[in-house]
């Protein structure tokens, strides 16, 4: 059973393998009272095998809002900060005319179809938060805290436990940041995981490569390369590890791709260290 976090102290919420004490979360063994997952397109429940109302999510930006407290620290946000964002060009009136219902759909959603009713949501000193009496589920908080232990695993000099992360991360990435969601909040938390998630896959096939694993850092590269195409580093690493097979016509089916994509898209030849490598590679092997 995957041990569960409860908001015993200020942080974010995670699952997952076990927290270092530093992270002040209480561990409890259950499954969690609500999962919300953000990173590909929404997934918020409480019970898979009891699901939300069809309609439970009618008001979008409802739901949106939940998914705004979830994301911030401490999954908690000021109400300022709330009407900020999601009415950020409305009138003070309609504000107080639409912010209290807004929320309450938010409750009615999270009980819906639910055979016992559960106050998610509470507002506490000018802000909303998740209801620490309650076990969550939340998908870039666990996320997050692999980032920080595998920083913590550098700087310690242990390796296998910063790739260790690094591919407990990645298996948590559906997708990008509450994908088909739009919004400068969503745009901006949207690239920091998608800066992360590309970050983990190239240190994870560099490390594949160092240790001969070509399979294995083709394909981590290929995932790269769906996602940022014009990484020419990337490019690069996929021609030296077809280099180190004896592919000798991957080598070059990879180099003539990439200056058919730039040339056809952005008008220009490789860079200079791109033909380099492509020559070196070619006549070494």
């Amino acid at each position: 059973m995957t041990p569960e976090y409860t908001l015993s102290i200020p942080q974010r919420l995670v699952n997952g393998s076990p927290v270092c004490e530093v992270y002040g979360f209480k561990q409890i063994n259950a499954i969690s009272d609500l999962t919300i997952n953000l990173l590909g397109p929404v997934d918020i429940f409480c019970d898979r095998s009891n699901p939300f109302a069809p309609d439970a999510w009618a008001t979008r930006r409802a739901r949106d809002i939940l998914c705004f407290i979830a994301s911030r620290r401490h999954c908690r946000a000021f109400k300022d900060a709330i009407i900020g964002v999601f009415w950020s060009e409305a009138d003070a009136e309609a504000v107080d005319k639409n912010f209290h219902p807004t929320v309450s759909y938010i409750r009615k959603a999270l009980n819906s179809n639910q055979p016992i009713k559960r106050n998610f949501l509470l507002y506490r000193d000018d802000h909303y938060q998740l209801n620490p009496a309650f076990t969550y589920s939340i998908d870039v908080a666990e996320f997050d805290r692999l980032i920080a232990s595998s920083e913590a695993s550098r700087r310690a000099g242990q390796g296998n436990c910063e790739i260790d992360c690094y591919e407990s991360a990645i298996r948590l990435y559906r997708g990008e940041f509450m994908q088909g969601c739009s919004g400068q909040w969503v745009d901006e938390q949207r690239l920091y995981y998608r800066e992360q998630y590309l970050h983990m896959l190239e240190a994870l096939a560099l490390a594949a490569h160092k240790t001969g694993e070509w399979p294995r850092s083709l394909n981590l590269a290929q995932q790269i390369l769906r996602d940022d195409p014009y990484r020419e580093d990337i490019h690069r690493l996929v021609m030296r590890t077809h280099a180190a097979r004896g592919n000798r016509v991957a080598v070059k089916e990879q180099y003539e791709m990439l200056r058919c994509l730039l040339r056809a898209e952005l008008g220009v030849e490789p860079a200079v260290e791109t033909q380099k490598c492509y020559r070196q590679l070619f006549e070494r092997y």
